[in-house]
């Protein structure tokens, strides 16, 4: 993204706020609807539908008021494009408090999602290159990943049906499939690192193991999330969280290690463009572990939302087959892009995206200070019926650019990403990935949903499915 581009952003936004400061009277930020406290919040695994709820009561805007911060969350495209304003030359997000008080207990340096001002700029400015402007080299890195994880399938959906005596027509439950896809996730990661497949340069056992600790990481941070931190040190559960996050990290240390003893020169890989630029050893280590912290749950578990949703319907399921161009594979099909798109907006990771306010401004109409937490509420603008007709309903094609397109799509209110300098840095190869996994999975397998009910999310920290997810395979002929 062009300094230019942040210039005019940030320029167009002062000037029609300068200019609404002369024609408007705007309502002071106490007259913002809201809940009187805190503790209607209730479960953190139930967030996502609780802020629903209080957006149907208040409003697309409502305040509350978070231990001492003040808070406000909005679900309109338009309230979310203005919080983009005022974030500032050095935007800052909220983060979790366990892994704050981790980062400061330990004296532990964290990667770029933790870095902020002067530090997250300079890093930020070296990583856009590398993962957005320059992304195609990574694609066969990110294709032999999604090889080996088809390939495995192959092998064990035919295992699978010679032992048990199946028919052809009878579909084989992909095992694990939650297991699986959180390994596949790291594994895209270390390739783009690697510039090649792990296989010979990664000890596979080191990568099964970091792929089981980090995991937890998300898991373990949500009862702490209703605690204060001054509680932490005598919980049960900062104990285990602080145990998995320490040897994530080590493990995290001893994979870059590897990497940089085995991996192969003159590639096109994420470290070799990190020794181009002269990154010190320890701060590649701490940039990389981040970017599987980051990466694995978020794209692993969007990943499993999308099989549910293709694999439910079964129509669906056929027309983004048809739009595949069989003999082009580097020809991506539009319509996988609307349903990665879709998957996204019914249920982004990120259920919630923060910025701290770098200035006083102006959002629906009211007076926000500087230091506000704004929260944009993206599980319920998605499914809200002023940005998308039948908000409920899986529909790739209302993404598509053709004038006959009849479904309703405002694409300012499904923001997973975010916008702005702060913007996801990994999210070309997080739809890429997905997109090439689903290509893959759809040529070689016909997909059934086993579950017998609609699978209702929770929140661990990433939005996920209350149960598992059970999908059935079949081998195309």
């Amino acid at each position: 993204m062009s300094k230019n581009f942040l210039f005019n952003f940030t320029k167009k936004g002062n000037q029609a706020r300068r200019l609404a400061t002369k024609t408007e009277v705007f309502k002071p930020f106490n007259a913002i609807p809201g809940p009187s406290n805190a503790n209607s919040i209730g479960d953190p695994k139930n967030l996502h539908n609780t802020i629903h709820k209080m957006h149907t009561t208040y409003g697309p805007i409502f305040r509350i008021k978070l231990g001492e911060v003040n808070a406000i969350f909005v679900s309109s495209s338009e309230h979310m494009r203005e919080i983009f304003r005022y974030e500032g030359k050095y935007p800052k997000h909220p983060l979790p408090s366990a892994w704050l008080y981790f980062n400061k207990k330990f004296n532990c340096k964290r990667g770029l999602f933790f870095m902020d001002d002067d530090e997250w700029l300079r890093y930020r400015k070296i990583l856009n290159p590398m993962l957005l402007q320059n992304f195609n080299r990574y694609r066969h890195a990110v294709e032999m990943a999604c090889d080996k994880l088809i390939d495995d399938e192959n092998n064990r959906v035919v295992a699978n049906r010679r032992d048990k005596s199946l028919r052809d027509t009878e579909f084989v439950e992909w095992r694990d499939l939650e297991a699986r896809l959180y390994r596949w996730s790291i594994d895209v990661v270390i390739n783009v690192l690697l510039g090649t497949s792990n296989d010979n340069i990664i000890p596979q056992t080191l990568i099964k193991e970091f792929g089981e600790v980090v995991h937890k990481i998300f898991e373990y941070s949500v009862p702490l999330q209703a605690m204060s931190p001054l509680d932490f040190p005598e919980s049960v559960e900062w104990e285990k969280f602080a145990k998995v996050t320490s040897r994530t990290l080590e493990l995290g240390n001893q994979i870059i290690d590897k990497a940089i003893e085995n991996c192969p020169l003159n590639n096109e890989g994420l470290l070799n463009q990190f020794k181009e630029q002269g990154i010190a050893k320890e701060d590649m280590r701490r940039l990389f572990t981040d970017l599987i912290v980051a990466a694995g749950d978020t794209t692993s578990f969007a990943t499993q939302w999308a099989l549910y949703l293709v694999a439910k319907n079964e129509e669906t399921q056929e027309k983004l087959r048809q739009s595949l161009s069989i003999d082009d594979f580097e020809k991506e099909s539009e319509l996988i892009k609307g349903a990665i798109r879709e998957t996204l907006r019914l249920y982004p990771p990120a259920t919630f995206i923060g910025r701290i306010t770098a200035e006083s401004g102006v959002i629906g109409n009211y007076e926000i200070p500087k230091g506000t937490l704004a929260l944009l509420s993206l599980y319920t603008s998605g499914r809200n019926e002023k940005h998308f007709s039948q908000p409920f309903d899986f529909i790739p094609e209302r993404w598509l650019r053709d004038p006959s397109n009849f479904h309703k799509a405002d694409p300012q209110a499904s923001l997973p990403y975010a916008i702005g300098a702060r913007s996801c840095i990994g999210r070309k190869i997080a739809n890429y990935q997905m997109h090439t996994l689903l290509t893959k999975i759809l040529i070689n397998f016909d997909m059934k949903l086993l579950n017998k009910k609609p699978i209702e999310s929770v929140m661990k920290m990433v939005i996920t499915p209350k149960e598992t997810i059970k999908i059935g395979l079949k081998m195309r002929k």
